[in-house]
């Protein structure tokens, strides 16, 4: 099916590939590239790159998305990252038990 969605190419090791299939077959998405997409907005959101409007999925288009950086500067910023990449790790550790 073809589609006017950017596309971009991602290299991901053996481990990680397995990691971004669980996660779709557990949310039940129906491809990769969704799973992908929503792991994507999650990680963003979580950064600091908070969304304004999100589209349904199953609506009709609506206005672009706009994203706002994080504030601070980039040591705060990355310290920040680290800290929920941390507890993202922590959430996935306790799930898994």
């Amino acid at each position: 099916m073809a589609t006017e969605k950017p596309r971009f190419t991602v290299s991901v090791n053996e481990e990680m590939l397995e990691r971004i299939d669980d996660f779709r077959f557990e949310k039940r998405f129906p491809s990769r590239a969704d799973a992908v997409s929503e792991l994507l907005d999650r990680a963003l959101s979580q950064a600091g790159y908070k969304v304004e409007y999100l589209t349904p999925k199953k609506l009709k288009p609506g206005p672009k998305r706009k994203l706002h950086p994080p504030e601070g500067t980039d040591e705060e910023v990355a310290e920040e990252i680290a800290a929920i990449e941390a507890q993202l790790r922590r959430r996935e550790e306790a799930e898994a038990k």
